[in-house]
């Protein structure tokens, strides 16, 4: 089985692509952590996850902390971190979490530290909706970390993975998202 977080695609690409060559089913982290049953892990168990800033996303740690580590030890446990550059220690970050060490880590090239990316360059304030909104609420539905609400425009919580998924900023229903440079 296969576990993914994607923002922008590249990592939804590369785990449905790596089920289809597999057999493996495939499964979205972000679904799981909003409440969607979480499938028995046995044999082999995949994740396949963007790198930020070379670190996992937080909801991809938390996923292994809340649901992996259990089963961890009596499963072949791999990783596949989507890149543009380095993926740096990030391994090592999902080894902590799982409270093991990975039987295999790869990463593939699509193209200041972890710790301070995540904690200055995480915040939702430059975000927000045009006078043009429409509020149709697609953007809360798009959001993989459930983060936004609409009502009578769209507002952003303090639990955004920073996925910057592309549809959400160009394409939800003429609404157009921005960020505040």
């Amino acid at each position: 089985m296969i576990f993914y977080f994607t923002g922008t695609g590249n990592s939804l690409y590369l785990a449905k692509k790596l089920g289809e060559l597999t057999g493996d089913e495939v499964f979205s982290i972000a679904e799981i952590m909003a409440g969607k049953p979480m499938p028995a892990c046995e044999g082999v168990v995949g994740l396949v996850f963007p790198t930020y800033a070379w670190a996992p996303p937080e909801i991809v740690l938390d996923f292994v902390e809340k649901h992996l580590v259990e089963d961890a030890k009596d499963i072949y446990f791999y990783a596949i971190a989507s890149c543009a550059g380095s993926v740096g220690n990030l391994m090592h970050y999902l080894e902590k979490a799982a409270g093991r060490s990975l039987d295999a880590a790869f990463s593939v090239k699509s193209g200041i530290v972890a710790p301070i990316f995540h904690k200055y360059a995480s915040s939702t304030k430059p975000f927000y909706a045009e006078d043009t909104c429409i509020t149709c609420g697609e953007c809360e539905w798009i959001c993989p970390m459930r983060n936004i609400k609409v009502d009578k425009k769209p507002v952003w919580g303090n639990n955004c993975s920073m996925c910057a998924r592309k549809k959400l900023f160009n394409e939800a229903k003429g609404q157009k998202v921005k960020v505040a440079t």
